[in-house]
């Protein structure tokens, strides 16, 4: 790899997302300029030392961020070095879940519990009359940017966790697998897309009657019990949700 080569930053972050930073540093700042080829697989593996498919999960960020496109025969090449106009989230598996939450920060703006019934009820998943702890926040990317607003509704049991927010990195849900010895094995995802309620447009400071991306998520472990169920906004024009899939061979 030759001299203009980029060093990883953050060795707290994950591996494919240090080389990314890396990669996209040098794109922006012009060291890596439009047309050019991205180094080979082989060659960012051995300037990281880290394996083909982590150097692979982080160009695979960068195409889809619109900074880089990967062409069969060709390589990796520089399409633009202006970086993304919208947060890309993509999640396969409840690991890719947990790792968007990873990477990025929920700043909690209130907790308290609360009681259900009638329709809020119905749309957590919960019976009526039943105590859960909602918590409000705001999601927000490695520059501080806010990605969404959150809300998040956890089963009373479990309630406890609101003492330990402030120190969580990773998920909610997470924590509470930790801390009560669960396991979270299902989660069941709604997409919904409509005109974002005032607080949330007051939240993200977006323009009124703007159209919004709505992820209701319920999380349940094995026996079917629900556990938390999260809500989160997205400004239309300020996020991507990506999905990968493939065909099964027969």
């Amino acid at each position: 790899m030759d001299k203009r080569a980029p060093k990883a930053p953050d060795a707290a972050k994950p591996l494919y997302a240090q080389i990314e930073h890396a990669l996209r540093e040098a794109i922006v700042s012009g060291e890596r300029p439009v047309g050019s080829l991205l180094p080979a697989e082989t060659e960012l593996c051995a300037h990281f030392n880290v394996s083909r498919y982590t150097v692979r999960e982080a160009l695979r960020r960068l195409t889809q961020t619109g900074l880089v496109a990967r062409r069969q025969g060709a390589g990796t090449v520089v399409i633009s070095n202006r970086g993304p106009r919208a947060f890309v989230q993509s999640a396969r598996s409840l690991n890719e879940l947990f790792q968007y939450d990873v990477d990025t920060r929920l700043a909690v703006d209130r907790t308290e519990m609360v009681v259900l019934g009638g329709e809020d009820a119905r749309n957590i998943g919960a019976a009526d009359g039943s105590h859960w702890l909602r918590i409000d926040g705001v999601r927000r990317d490695a520059s501080g940017q806010p990605i969404c607003t959150v809300t998040v509704f956890v089963a009373q049991p479990y309630a406890d966790v609101a003492e330990e927010l402030s120190e969580i990195k990773g998920s909610i849900f997470g924590r509470i697998e930790q801390r009560w010895g669960l396991s979270i094995v299902d989660v069941v995802q709604e997409i919904s897309a409509g005109l974002m309620p005032a607080d949330v447009l007051q939240t993200l400071r977006a323009k009124r009657q703007a159209v919004g991306m709505c992820f209701r998520r319920s999380y349940s472990v094995e026996d079917g019990t629900l556990v938390l169920t999260s809500i989160n906004w997205h400004p239309a024009e300020r996020f991507v949700y990506a999905t990968r899939m493939k065909r099964n061979a027969e």
